[in-house]
């Protein structure tokens, strides 16, 4: 099958050899110089700089070409590709048009590369670098001069992407727009022009738009982006300042693979961002209906047994799998999580007249709401020596020493800090560390089936007699079994809590509780 040969910048020209093993012997005369078939002649162009109208010549041997040698005038552009050495076509390129030694061009690799790291990179970019770096590849593989994206917004025609090769302003610039009917990519959305046109100004629609002049656009490829209904929604476009007849259906297939490409990838784009956008919808009806309700779950001492506090957590009028994790997760991705936290705590706080006097109140807060300035504001008069902040282990911290700004005047007042979850999340004791909290609060992954499973048992004792040691209280979560109870009290956990002693329960039955747990009343019962 006849293959085309490139030019230094990708372009085909129009002699076609045999085979790409012999394209330079094809070349080639048997006494070592250059034939130049008339088929290999391409019209002349103007170089930019200087205004001249010139020929240039240009090697593309094994990948590498010469092609830094200035554009001399009227000479043929001459494409030679084979497996000589890259120093012989030199050679043969200066004995030829007897060029002095110290003229001859150098050896420049070309501009071939396709630049998809952002794509299939071990860290790919986001939707824009990825789009662009699609825009890029195809315009430099199909040696154009200009690449853009556009949208289709309401009649009009909006750049949304754009690349340029070479230092020349870029005459597409991101965000410009104009009607529709002044675009190309218009006419190619509607079928009126085609796709692939090697040079606009044979086209009678191309022709008659003064941008063909003006840009001036030489050879011009399009195809549509269409949504999965099929309706265009913009074009992904090429185009060069010169007319390129080298340009095929195949270069066209090319830019529609990409294209589709860039459909998928808007299309997950776009999908995530519906998905954003009903988030928040969600979010900001729940704060508007002010639908939270605030559930209360016992704590425990295990020395006697007896009563000791109560964490405060929020329920939401969930659908089936999306427990209070997710709402808060939710609303913190598209920026309402601060409002929610706040809102969860002022509710918490407003249980504090119906509780037991003495019963200390846990609620949970992330860092970003610890940092707000409407922390001080909620609090209010809250009996402090009472209240207990959560901070999940799961939560970035970016400053500790910010954060230790903020919290050090509540704990001042005798706020206590306790820091949940450890021992589950890639936080470790970084919190613990550099916080140096009251309450230390055991994840429930190291309490399930703590009574039978010695690793656990062995980091739980460990980080037992840490925080004993620094005089923090210890509290175990998720508590389920008796014989998960007396583990834990056996190695010196102060404070247990879990469906054991009991589940989260409205404020009115929380108030009620008797001094003395459920596991407090049977021992002394069993002993009685």
């Amino acid at each position: 099958m006849a293959t085309p040969l490139r030019s230094e910048t990708g372009r085909r020209s129009h002699a076609m050899v045999p085979n790409p093993s012999r394209q330079f012997n094809h070349l080639c005369e048997p006494n070592g110089s250059v034939r130049y078939p008339s088929s290999y002649y391409n019209p002349l162009h103007q170089d930019r700089a200087s205004g001249q109208r010139c020929r240039t010549v240009s090697f593309l041997i094994f990948g590498h070409s010469i092609a830094t040698f200035p554009p001399i005038p009227a000479l043929e552009d001459i494409r030679c590709s084979g497996r000589p050495h890259p120093e012989d076509a030199s050679r043969i390129f200066a004995n030829t048009y007897k060029i002095p030694s110290s003229a001859s061009p150098k050896l420049t690799k070309p501009d071939r590369t396709m630049p998809l790291r952002p794509i299939f990179g071990d860290h790919p970019g986001n939707t824009g670098d990825q789009v662009l770096s699609l825009l890029r590849a195809v315009r430099r593989h199909l040696a154009m001069d200009v690449g853009f994206i556009s949208e289709f917004v309401a009649g009009d025609r909006i750049i949304r992407f754009s690349d340029v090769g070479g230092p020349a302003p870029n005459p597409v610039m991101v965000g410009t727009s104009a009607p529709l009917e002044q675009s190309f990519c218009y006419y190619v959305a509607k079928g009126l022009m085609p796709g692939l046109m090697p040079n606009a100004a044979d086209d009678p629609v191309a022709a008659a738009m003064p941008v063909t002049r003006d840009m001036p656009v030489g050879a011009h490829l399009s195809v549509p982006l269409r949504h999965a209904d099929g309706e265009a929604f913009g074009t992904l476009c090429c185009f060069s300042y010169a007319p390129d007849r080298s340009l095929t259906a195949r270069d066209l297939g090319l830019l529609r693979l990409c294209a589709e490409m860039v459909e998928a990838i808007l299309a997950r784009d776009h999908g995530a961002a519906r998905e954003r956008d009903a988030k928040r919808r969600r979010i900001a009806a729940l704060l508007e209906s002010d639908a939270i309700e605030m559930a209360f779950q016992p704590i425990y001492r295990t020395q006697d047994g007896s009563l000791a506090a109560f964490e405060a957590l929020a329920r939401f009028p969930s659908p089936p799998g999306q427990g209070p994790d997710i709402w808060f997760a939710d609303a913190a991705e598209v920026g309402l999580g601060e409002e929610l936290e706040h809102r969860a705590l002022r509710k918490a706080l407003a249980a504090f007249p119906a509780l037991p006097a003495g019963i200390k109140l846990s609620v949970n807060l992330s860092p970003s709401a610890l940092a707000s300035h409407r922390l001080v504001e909620a609090l209010g008069d809250v009996p402090s020596e009472r209240l207990v902040i959560e901070l999940t282990e799961h939560a970035a911290v970016a400053s500790y020493e910010e954060l230790r700004a903020v919290l050090d005047p509540l704990r001042a007042r005798g706020l206590f800090l306790a820091i949940d979850d450890v021992g589950a999340g890639h936080a470790t004791l970084r919190h613990v560390l550099d916080l140096a909290p009251e309450i230390i609060k055991l994840d429930m992954s190291l309490i399930r089936h703590i009574d039978t499973h010695s690793g656990r048992r062995a980091l739980t004792e460990a980080l037992t007699g840490y925080g004993r040691r620094i005089g923090c209280e210890i509290v175990a979560e998720g508590v389920e079994t008796e014989a998960e109870y007396a583990v834990l009290r056996g190695i010196g956990v102060t404070r247990v809590q879990g469906f054991l002693t009991g589940r989260p329960m409205a404020l009115q039955a929380a108030a009620a509780l008797p001094p003395l747990g459920t596991v407090a009343r049977r021992e002394a019962a069993a002993t009685g």
